[in-house]
Order: C-alpha cells, then structure tokens, then sequence
C-alpha cells in the first residue's frame, strides 16, 4: 500500500512538472538520427535478457551457469579457470 501512495505521489509530482516546462515551450520529437545511438543498445539489451530467460527455463542452473562460463571465455579469448 505504502509502495502504491509512492508511486502516485511520484507521478503527480511529475505531471505538475511537465505541465509547468509544457507552458513555456512545446515539446519537441527528437529526429531518428538522434535517438538511433541509444535505441540500439536498448534493444539489443532487451533480446539478450528475453533469451537469458529462455535459456535459463530450458536448462537446470548448474549447466547454465557452465554453458555462460565457457562461452565467456571462448568470447574474450581467455582459458577456462581451474576449478580447485
């Protein structure tokens, strides 16, 4: 309950803010040769969680851990560590 007044007290304050900023100047679309920099690593972040989460419903922890592990190392040319 107290996590929801947050939120809403979050948002309101908010809202009061843009409609202050929205009097002064119109908001402006920003161009696609802009905001292409930053949606691409967005995106790419987005696949390789949704697939992180895939995989890991597919296969037990333990394996999932090695499979990541070794394809770390395979990744930056780096052996495997012994295990001791």
């Amino acid at each position: 309950m107290e996590i929801c007044v947050c939120l809403y007290v979050q948002f309101i304050i908010s809202v009061c803010l843009y409609q202050s900023e929205a009097r002064e100047e119109p908001f402006q679309v920003p161009s696609l040769r802009f905001t292409l920099p930053f949606a691409v690593p967005g995106i790419l972040y987005c696949m390789t969680n949704n697939l992180g989460i895939h995989v890991q419903l597919q296969m037990d922890p333990a394996s999932y851990q090695a499979s990541t592990q070794q394809f770390n190392c395979y990744l930056s040319d780096e052996p495997l560590p012994s295990v001791l």
